[in-house]
């Protein structure tokens, strides 16, 4: 399948940036992206998938083409867009996706709004993030002293820090490019966000957690305890693969997705 983009406003005056693919009236598949990425970051998995899914890809507050608003970065705000989005398409249920922040955002939704969700699947998804070790690394070296224009080196740096396979040049450029759109305040507000939100509570949908082990940004521990707090979870470990999987291995992340989906359809 290949995505569609266009631009919803959910609300007055904010938008919110996404892409579709599949048939309209098929289960929908929402898409949440990590830090700084867009649905762009999602092509690939995509590209993967069978169409007998409605797949909605989407940007999230402050990142790529969608509304930046002057505050409120934090996980619980970006998971009340993903309800304002789903009552703007009418969608009252969804499986929703989401990578890094965006699992994060995943979680906050599920735990807020747990008879919306069918099921979830969190990519490579922080446990806790308050305090955590790589959060805190990159706030005091990288963000607390950020000014636009965002240097393109320190976004290219950050993002291949996080591959351990081969990722195609032009899709990798892409990734950079959709990151370097998101201005110093917004860096800072979600990486704010992300230091001091809580960790929010278990949700009992069924969930599959894919992680791989040579990811440089989420340790085995943390997922082996988040996959145990949630009662119909699963972990898919992928050897030699790094913090985004469907980057690396879109098509068997996408077999693997399309078979956890068929079992909890």
């Amino acid at each position: 399948m290949i995505l569609s983009p266009r631009t919803l406003e959910i609300r007055p005056s904010f938008r919110l940036s996404v892409a579709e693919a599949g048939p309209p009236n098929a289960p929908a598949l929402i898409l949440v992206p990590g830090l700084s990425d867009t649905w762009r970051s999602f092509a690939p998995l995509v590209s993967s998938l069978e169409p007998s899914w409605r797949v909605i890809a989407v940007s999230q507050r402050g990142h790529g083409d969608s509304s930046a608003s002057p505050s409120r970065y934090t996980p619980p705000d970006f998971a009340a867009d993903l309800a304002d989005l789903m009552d703007h398409l009418a969608l009252p249920q969804a499986i929703l996706v989401g990578h890094c922040l965006g699992g994060f955002t995943v979680r906050h939704f599920a735990a807020t709004y747990p008879q919306r969700v069918r099921a979830a699947v969190l990519l490579a998804t922080f446990n806790s993030t308050q305090q955590h070790p790589v959060i805190e690394d990159l706030w005091h070296h990288a963000i607390a002293e950020m000014r636009d224009p965002v240097d393109p080196a320190f976004v290219e740096d950050f993002q291949r820090s996080t591959i351990a396979q081969f990722v195609p040049e032009p899709f990798f450029e892409t990734i950079v490019q959709e990151s370097l759109k998101m201005p110093a305040r917004v860096w800072k507000a979600a990486i704010t966000g992300l230091r001091t939100a809580e960790a929010p509570s278990a949700f009992d949908a069924p969930c599959w957690l894919a992680w791989g082990d040579r990811d440089t940004v989420i340790a085995r521990e943390e997922q082996s305890a988040l996959c145990a707090q949630l009662p119909q979870a699963r972990l898919t470990v992928y050897e030699g693969t790094g913090h985004s999987p469907h980057w690396e291995l879109p098509h068997r992340v996408a077999r693997d997705l399309c078979a956890f989906l068929t079992e909890t359809a």
